[in-house]
């Protein structure tokens, strides 16, 4: 029983051993991406936590129309606004960024440096989830906006299926962030 255990600590070993010098011989280093990664999912989180609770509030003068003043509504704009620019932002940030990236995974991938190239790639991968996630929370701000100008114009139907759309658009973009850290955990 414990020939197998040893033989694959011995393995692992190797493998770990063969990793580094790799990594050595590519000097590619992942810690730029991981870093940068962790930032967007931060400004994230931030337009996430931002988008729920102006969706809230939004949700509240729905359900009782009387009780939203223009001025509040034009508050609830303005935030709905600005979570749909800085979402923009990030979305165009991460696209240029990850345009520079498949040329250095490919080039990992033709001197054989297997594992660096993997992680590369997952990178990549994670990149592309990132995007997702800001472009459904400027997709979700945005037709909230909508929703707003449906309320003011006194369509409470249109308004509640524009929230109701835009609630999908934001619960996508959690969705692709929690595809996201299971691909980073899976690291």
């Amino acid at each position: 029983m414990r020939a197998p255990s040893f033989l694959a600590s011995l393995i692992a070993g190797a493998v770990l051993s063969l990793s580094g010098i790799a990594h050595a011989q590519s000097e590619w280093d992942p810690r730029p991406y991981e870093r940068q990664l962790l930032q967007w999912n931060i400004s994230l989180n931030r337009i996430h936590e931002d988008l729920m609770g102006q969706m809230v509030l939004f949700l509240e003068f729905l359900t009782d129309n009387q009780s939203a003043s223009p001025t509040e509504l034009e508050t609830v704009a303005m935030a709905f606004l600005s979570a749909s620019q800085n979402a923009q932002k990030l979305a165009t940030e991460i696209l240029n960024f990850k345009s520079k990236v498949p040329r250095e995974c490919i080039s990992l991938a033709e001197r054989q440096l297997i594992l660096e190239s993997a992680r590369c790639f997952d990178i990549e991968t994670r990149l592309d989830f990132l995007s997702e996630v800001a472009t459904s929370f400027t997709v979700a701000a945005t037709i909230e906006l909508q929703a707003i100008n449906s309320l003011r114009d006194g369509d409470l139907e249109e308004a509640e299926l524009l929230n109701h759309i835009a609630n999908l658009y934001r619960q996508l973009g959690v969705i692709y962030m929690e595809l996201e850290r299971q691909r980073a955990g899976g690291q």
